[in-house]
């Protein structure tokens, strides 16, 4: 075994000299030293005394010590709040958006300045480091957009600007089973790397999606509702809608999806983190996930 002895530092306050210093050490043996002058540094050594340490006392320098500000005191140990920064704005955009909705955001630079940009919640398309970006928003209730101006010298402060995200956004080109898509998608990149666990899971929920879709069309033709397949037999029971074909349908793929992400991600190690954003999207339908008829 080895080890490094760590020095000892004692703050004595206003006190201009040590009047005695005790040592208990391990073996039981106490040795007292008298008089000792401040601002030493002393190596005690047990049934040999001490002897003083030709090491100079820390000065504390009082400064700005953030190497990112504009005022940077490489000298200064303590910080005193002096830094200064380059002056900040609002970033330029709209703070209410939808799901998979592409909007641009921008921000006033100051000549011979960049934009370092962050997005959460959503994917940076394009435009870091300059001064407008292009963002797509994900499947979340909110996004953040974070922005940091530097120059050839120093940098702002970070500038956010928080959006909040609604299904009552979304571009009209992206349809429900984009949506839940989406939803399995994430699903799986929280999962465990399993290629044909994950291949059978975008199969069934195909399937799903598109026999709910195929039930309420006169022409179309389902794959197992109301077939035999491989063996499995699945009984189609006649009914009448009770709304129009379309709310019916997004309903009926709503359903089929949360049911089959919930079930087969129940075990996964992000199941937490599924079964929420699976909740947060029939809550934003409209939907009681209670619903077992």
């Amino acid at each position: 075994m080895s080890q490094s002895l760590q020095a000892v530092h004692f703050g004595l306050n206003a006190a201009t000299q040590i009047n005695e210093l005790e040592i208990k050490w391990p073996s039981g043996l106490i040795e007292t030293y008298e008089n000792l002058n401040i601002d030493t540094t002393i190596k005690a050594t047990e049934g040999q005394g001490f002897v003083v340490l030709n090491i100079a006392p820390s000065v504390k320098i009082y400064g700005c010590t953030d190497p990112n500000s504009c005022s940077y005191n490489p000298d200064a140990t303590l910080d005193d709040g002096s830094c200064t920064y380059l002056p900040t704005a609002n970033i330029i955009g709209s703070a209410t958006s939808g799901f998979f909705k592409t909007e641009t955001y921008s921000y006033n630079l100051q000549p011979g300045s960049r934009a370092n940009w962050s997005v959460v919640g959503g994917e940076l398309l394009s435009g870091d480091n300059t001064n407008t970006i292009t963002v797509r928003w994900g499947l979340n209730p909110s996004g953040t957009i974070s922005l940091t101006e530097l120059n050839s010298e120093c940098s702002s402060l970070s500038v956010q600007l928080n959006v909040s995200l609604s299904i009552s956004e979304v571009p009209s080109d992206k349809s429900i089973a984009r949506l839940w898509n989406e939803v399995l998608l994430d699903a799986i990149r929280g999962d465990y790397a399993r290629p044909t666990v994950h291949a059978r899971n975008l199969f069934h929920a195909s399937i799903a999606m598109y026999d709910a879709w195929a039930i309420y069309d006169s022409n179309a033709t389902t794959y197992l509702i109301g077939k035999e397949v491989h063996g499995f037999n699945s009984h189609l029971v006649d009914f009448i809608p009770t709304e129009d074909v379309e709310t019916s349908r997004k309903k009926a793929i709503s359903y089929a999806m949360y049911r089959l992400l919930t079930y087969r991600f129940q075990n996964s190690p992000s199941a937490i983190a599924i079964k929420e954003e699976c909740d947060f999207l029939m809550d934003q339908l409209g939907y009681d996930t209670e619903f077992a008829t």
